[in-house]
């Protein structure tokens, strides 16, 4: 799969069809799709798309769909799964993360769900930048929450 290019739609399509669901799917899939996406060819992508974990192209395919008219509404448990996570998710998720917070998905208690995420399985770097997105009175309890994951006996001084 060396020659990515739309002339070959055709090849990608019959290789990713007789391939479909054995390991020589996703390399090439994921190929195709960063392809897609970075020449902006949103339908395309939307047809060749398989639910993966990657973030990126998870990201990618659901603002895709909203771009091609799908309802915010309809992609905002999946776009709160992606957003759910406790470590940083890729750049092209920022805009789709925007659209999400701008129609009111985004609440304080997912805010806090992600804080303890990034505590207790992800990376605590990622706490004060989710603190800053905290109302004042639940500020507090975010600190503590990186000071400890920081430094576990900071709780003894805690008070």
């Amino acid at each position: 799969m060396k020659h990515t290019k739309l002339a070959n739609k055709a090849h990608f399509e019959r290789f990713l069809k007789q391939y479909n669901g054995t390991p020589l799917d996703w390399p090439v899939r994921k190929k195709w799709l960063e392809y897609l996406a970075g020449r902006n060819k949103q339908k395309l992508f939307l047809e060749f798309f398989k639910p993966t974990s990657n973030a990126k192209l998870s990201c990618l395919n659901l603002r895709f769909q909203l771009n091609q008219g799908q309802n915010i509404a309809s992609l905002s448990t999946q776009i709160s799964d992606l957003w759910l996570h406790g470590e940083s998710q890729p750049k092209e998720c920022d805009p789709l993360f925007n659209k999400w917070q701008q129609a009111g998905y985004r609440t304080d208690a997912l805010v806090m769900e992600r804080i303890i995420l990034a505590a207790t399985k992800g990376k605590h770097t990622l706490i004060p930048y989710l603190t800053r997105l905290l109302p004042e009175n639940k500020k507090p309890l975010a600190s503590l929450w990186h000071n400890t994951r920081r430094n576990p006996s900071y709780i003894k001084r805690y008070k």
